[in-house]
């Protein structure tokens, strides 16, 4: 049974409100899905140094945060899953949107590590890194066709039902699929 915990992960100390809240409820997490972000567009050294550091809180800290927590309970059941959302720009530098990419870049390896670890353990671990996708976080910038974030969107709900667990999902928008096409049949790959 779903419970909804309203908490802004880029605090300190946030993962074990989580926690509390969980234990109050008497919940187990079977499936963990990271997928909490947030962006700032703008050159670098107009960013300020502080919605930088929640950025990177709530994109990268929240996530090793929650898997710490949720991992030891998954490994004594001998199961559970990770979901945790990626972007695109986990795949290559994105200019005005430097420090967000670079929490995305983390997310990819760290899922992957995670993945390699926790295979053989009955923890199924997947970075789930969509292109595009229709939320209110990315319409403000309207950098994107209405075609390309149905497109994304869909990809987006396919990695979500867990028949993919297991490989980077990765979906490229279309306007760069052709010049980047090696890099993104490498980031589709499975691992075994």
């Amino acid at each position: 049974m779903a419970k909804p915990i309203a908490i802004d992960l880029s605090q300190e100390k946030a993962t074990q409100i989580v926690q509390e809240a969980m234990q109050q409820f008497d919940l187990e997490v079977d499936l963990l899905i990271n997928n909490a972000a947030s962006y700032i567009y703008a050159p670098f050294e107009q960013s300020e140094l502080l919605k930088n550091h929640q950025m990177i809180m709530l994109n990268v800290v929240a996530m090793v945060d929650l898997t710490d927590a949720f991992i030891p309970a998954m490994l004594a059941r001998g199961t559970g899953a990770i979901l945790n959302v990626g972007a695109q720009g986990a795949f290559s530098p994105m200019p005005y949107l430097s420090v967000y990419a670079a929490t995305k870049a983390f997310i990819l390896w760290f899922s992957e590590a995670l993945w390699v670890e926790y295979r053989d353990r009955g923890i199924r671990v997947m970075a789930l890194c969509p292109g595009a996708t229709r939320t209110p976080l990315l319409i403000p910038l309207r950098v994107f066709s209405f075609h390309s974030f149905i497109h994304n969107t869909r990809k987006v709900k396919e990695g979500y039902s867990g028949s993919h667990f297991g490989a980077i999902q990765s979906s490229p928008h279309p306007a760069f699929a052709d010049a980047n096409a090696p890099l993104f049949k490498l980031a589709q790959r499975g691992w075994g």
